[in-house]
């Protein structure tokens, strides 16, 4: 069964790939395993659930020399007890309401990778702020939180669901032995999904073609 690859210790070095989808394991002559064999992902569509969905990389497989092959098998919460308690799961998380509030349980608040399932920081953080005002409004204190700075209103009619293509990185391994650039750039299929789904490329297709890839960026050393 293939398995997502979070992270590959190699020797002493801790090295972070991320969406790469494990394809097959090379032995050695003892063996014991020698590479893990990998498939480059990029960020994709929105997919039903509302999450960016990794996609094919146009790209060759990599071979990641390794001795030890350990498996990232995720987190989650204990739902038994929950589930005994009568709150709702669905998919593995809670089931909430946009309020944090639980459906069918007055007066009880959820929110985070609880609700979620894993996400941002910043994702569990305004969870939990909404959660505390209407918790605040739910025992009758109805604070107000005051803020001086206008925000207008977003317009997002023209854009859809997308997924943000991240920059690959020189291995630190190899870039403390150099002065090249850091950031490899974007690949002509990451630079075409990141211009398709922010200034909608899609009728101007041979604009991609003339955007310069692999360009250099700026390195700083201290």
């Amino acid at each position: 069964m293939r398995t997502s690859i979070d992270r590959l210790c190699i020797g002493a070095q801790l090295r972070v790939r991320r969406f790469i989808q494990e394809m097959k394991e090379e032995s050695g002559v003892s063996g014991n395993v020698a590479a893990l064999w990998a498939e480059p992902q990029i960020i994709g569509p929105i997919d039903a659930w509302g999450r960016a969905r990794p996609i094919h990389a146009d790209v060759e497989l990599e071979r990641i020399p390794c001795d030890v092959i350990v498996v990232a098998i995720g987190q989650g919460i204990e739902l038994r007890p929950f589930e005994e308690a009568g709150i709702k799961i669905k998919r593995g998380t809670i089931s909430a309401l946009s309020s944090s509030e639980l459906a069918n349980n007055e007066g009880v608040f959820a929110g985070g990778d609880c609700v979620t399932g894993p996400a941002t920081v910043i994702r569990a953080i305004a969870a939990g702020k909404v959660a505390a005002a209407n918790i605040d409004e739910y025992l009758g204190y109805n604070h107000t939180i005051s803020c001086d700075v206008v925000i207008p209103d977003p317009s997002i009619d023209d854009k859809r669901p997308c997924g943000r293509i991240q920059m690959h990185e020189t291995e630190a391994g190899e870039r403390k032995h150099t002065f090249e650039p850091i950031e490899c750039g974007m690949t002509k299929q990451e630079a075409f999904f990141f211009f398709l789904n922010n200034f909608g490329c899609s009728q101007y297709p041979n604009l991609v073609h003339r955007i310069p890839m692999q360009a250099p960026a700026t390195t700083s050393f201290r």
